[in-house]
């Protein structure tokens, strides 16, 4: 079976910036990604948000009007993405016909916006833009005093996180200036500290030299993201659980439901994604089949990990809880997660599926370049499917059991919410 993330060759530019390129023939779209090592991990302790702020001003800057940029993209049968800021990368795209003064014209538009823009306009109005994403995540007081108080329990004082992760807090946000988000950009958004990944149908030779030819090909000064250390060892919460009255909180409890949540950190130099999606996926089977079939207590019930460079911030959550069965969730919950950890009939059935599941990759350009990015973004490379197979066969129940002592009582953290008191 032909891998296309295997096909991808690397060069590095005089200047740094890293480029990876796929050549697929008669392919009548080059798609580009442009994947810089900035992300809420970067920002200082006292400007959460940054790096998301930085992203949104960076389109607003551009060479051309926002919509006429966009419209560029569009009306040629490209497409454009301009921006999203996770934990370690900030990362940008756009899809281009095969025209040389098209690819010309594209890349002059993003390596301007990438490493040579003036971030002095709509600063007010994408700082209102942020308020507003800031309000929707976190609508009442109380959804924002719960997500300090998560914070401060799990993960306080570990590098690089921030009770509101990317998006930022609205009181240190106040407090940064165009002139302050300039010298971030300009330290930030070096090409030592950029990749470009691109597939289509351009030859690596082409793509080198439109590359060189725009503004990605010249030199600006700076050196690349420092390298994250991972977190080595287990850390306990500094509070085992807490309980959230909503009728203390708020006036209206009548649409509200009780929930539950149940996390913790997971020292990322001791566990690689697949082992952690392994063991979520044999997870989600138990919890789903005690709290929703068994039980029916659940309208919703499921898991997720979240990098946050150092580490992943491992949770479960819960809702649609009737009132007199939340006590007995952490004990069906603490169940669950200690039979998860052996239940090896499982562990063969999951891991035997996602080996499957690689064969069913969407093979698109758009979608292999997507990946291919994120690969970059994580791993500061391309995995192979073979690779990943590999990875796959490699975890064993093990494995499996240590995702299991993680959630162990005394290194979780919990949390249930009551709509009435």
């Amino acid at each position: 079976m032909w891998d296309p993330f295997a096909s991808f060759s690397k060069q590095t530019l005089d200047n740094g910036l890293a480029v990876y390129t796929s050549e697929w023939k008669d392919r009548p779209l080059q798609v580009f990604h442009f994947v810089v090592n900035t992300g809420g991990f970067h920002d200082a302790e006292n400007h959460h948000g940054t790096a998301h702020f930085i992203e949104h001003m960076v389109s607003k800057n551009a060479s051309l009007p926002y919509q006429e940029l966009r419209d560029f993209f569009e009306n040629i049968g490209g497409f454009v993405r301009l921006g999203s800021t996770s934990m370690l990368s900030t990362r940008y795209s756009c899809g281009l016909p095969l025209d040389e003064k098209h690819i010309a014209r594209g890349l002059e538009i993003f390596g301007h916006m990438l490493l040579g823009a003036s971030l002095t306009q709509n600063f007010e109005r994408e700082g209102t833009v942020i308020q507003s994403e800031f309000e929707r995540e976190f609508p009442l007081k109380i959804s924002q005093t719960m997500q300090v108080d998560r914070y401060k329990a799990l993960l306080e004082g570990l590098p690089g996180t921030h009770p509101y992760w990317v998006i930022g807090d609205p009181e240190t946000r106040r407090t940064m200036t165009t002139a302050y988000l300039q010298e971030e950009y300009d330290r930030r958004y070096v090409p030592a500290s950029m990749k470009v990944i691109t597939a289509g149908g351009l030859s690596p030779e082409k793509v080198a030299s439109a590359i060189a030819a725009s503004p990605f090909g010249n030199i600006k000064q700076g050196a690349a993201s420092a390298a994250i250390v991972p977190l080595q060892s287990f850390r306990n919460p500094r509070e085992a659980s807490n309980t959230v009255h909503l009728a203390d909180h708020i006036k209206d409890v009548q649409n509200a439901s009780n929930s539950y949540e149940t996390a913790c950190v997971v020292p990322k130099a001791l566990f690689t994604d697949i082992v952690l999606a392994l063991y979520l996926d044999i997870l989600d089977e138990h919890t789903f089949r005690v709290f929703r079939e068994e039980k029916g207590w659940a309208y919703h019930v499921g898991s997720g990990y979240q990098d946050l460079g150092v580490a992943h911030d491992l949770k479960i959550t819960m809702d649609g809880i009737p009132k007199d069965a939340i006590a007995q969730v952490e004990d069906l919950m603490t169940q669950c997660i200690e039979k998860s950890a052996v239940d090896a009939v499982a562990f063969e059935k999951f891991k035997k599926q996602r080996l499957n599941s690689l064969g069913r990759h969407d093979l698109s350009v758009r979608a292999v370049t997507d990946q291919a990015a994120s690969d970059v973004a994580s791993y500061d490379r391309i995995i192979p499917m073979q690779e990943e197979d590999e990875r796959i066969l490699q975890v064993t129940l093990a494995d499996m059991a240590l995702v299991g002592h993680a959630l162990s009582r005394t290194k979780r953290w919990s949390r249930r919410v009551l709509a009435s008191s």
